[in-house]
C-alpha cells in the first residue's frame, strides 16, 4: 500500500512546490536495498564529518544555557534526541542542573536514536521518569506529563526544510512551527518555555564543504531508495544513479 503522505511529499519536491519538505525522510529506520539506514548515515555524517560545525558549537554554549535557566522544570521535552555524544554533552547537563525534574520526554522520527538515547538518560538518572515518542514533533502532541515544561530544539531545523532555491525566507512557516513547538510545550497548562538554537555561521564555504561529506550524500540518495521501494516508479529508476550536490542559496541563507 502507497503510502500518501510520502507520494505527495515527493511529487512536491520533485515539482519544486517546496524545498526539503522531505527531508524527515532521509533519517529513517528502514533497511534500504543498499543495506543502510538513514539514522546510520547521519550518526557517520555528525561523526565523520570535520566541517559539521553546529554540534560543537552548541556543545560550547550549554553551560551558559544551563545558568541562566530557571531550576523548577519538571518536564523537559527534547525535539530531536541525538546521538550519544548529543545527549552527553547537551541534554545531561541541562539535567542535572534541573532541581525539581521528574520527567523527560523525547520525540523523535527515528526509533533508533530514541531508544539509545532514552537508554543513556535511564541509565544515569534512575530517579526519571522517562518517555520515548516516535513522531515528527512539527505535529501538535498532546497529552505529556508536567505543569512547568522545558522544550529544547538543538540543532533546529526549524526553516529549511521549506527554504526553495531563489525564494523568500519562509517566515510564516517559521512562526507556525514554534507555533506548534509552543502549544506542545505549553500544553493545556499554558506554561512552559522553549529553547530553539540557530545556525548562525556566515563562512558559506565551510557549511558548504560540511554537506560535501559522503555519508551526507548517502542519506539523500536514501531517498531514493525509498521512492524506488514505496512507490514504485516506472521506467529505468536506478537509486544508485542519483547524484547529491548541495547548493547554498546566498540570499537566503
Amino acid at each position: 500500500m502507497i503510502d500518501l503522505e510520502f507520494q505527495k511529499d515527493v511529487i512536491d519536491l520533485f515539482s519544486h512546490n517546496k524545498g526539503g519538505h522531505v527531508q524527515k525522510y532521509c533519517y529513517n529506520d528502514c533497511l534500504r536495498a543498499d543495506g543502510s539506514t538513514g539514522s546510520q548515515a547521519w550518526h557517520d555524517f555528525i561523526t565523520a564529518s570535520k566541517n559539521y560545525y553546529p554540534i560543537q558549537s552548541e556543545i560550547d554554549l550549554i553551560p551558559l544555557l544551563a545558568k541562566k535557566l530557571h531550576r523548577g522544570f519538571d518536564n523537559i521535552i527534547d525535539f530531536g534526541i541525538g546521538d550519544n555524544r548529543a545527549v552527553i554533552n547537551k541534554t545531561m547537563p541541562i539535567i542535572k542542573s534541573q532541581k525539581s525534574l521528574k520527567t523527560y520526554t523525547a520525540i523523535d522520527t527515528s526509533k533508533e536514536e530514541l531508544h539509545k538515547g532514552v537508554a543513556l538518560i535511564r541509565e544515569q538518572f534512575h530517579q526519571l521518569q522517562t518517555n520515548a515518542i516516535q513522531d515528527d514533533f512539527y505535529t501538535s502532541i498532546r497529552g505529556i506529563e508536567g505543569g512547568n515544561r522545558l522544550g529544547m530544539l538543538l540543532g533546529a531545523t526549524i526553516s529549511n526544510q521549506d527554504m526553495m532555491v531563489g525564494g523568500n525566507m519562509p517566515k510564516d512557516i517559521i512562526i507556525e512551527r514554534l507555533t506548534t513547538l509552543k502549544n506542545t510545550v505549553r500544553g493545556d497548562n499554558n506554561d512552559g518555555c522553549l529553547v530553539v538554537s540557530i545556525d548562525s555561521n556566515s563562512d558559506l564555504g565551510i557549511a558548504l564543504d560540511a554537506y560535501n561529506h559522503p555519508a551526507w550524500a548517502r542519506m539523500m540518495t536514501g531517498l531514493m531508495y525509498d521512492i524506488q521501494s514505496q512507490l514504485n516508479p516506472d521506467g529505468d529508476f536506478q537509486p544508485s544513479m542519483w547524484h547529491y550536490a548541495p547548493v547554498i542559496d546566498k540570499d537566503n541563507h
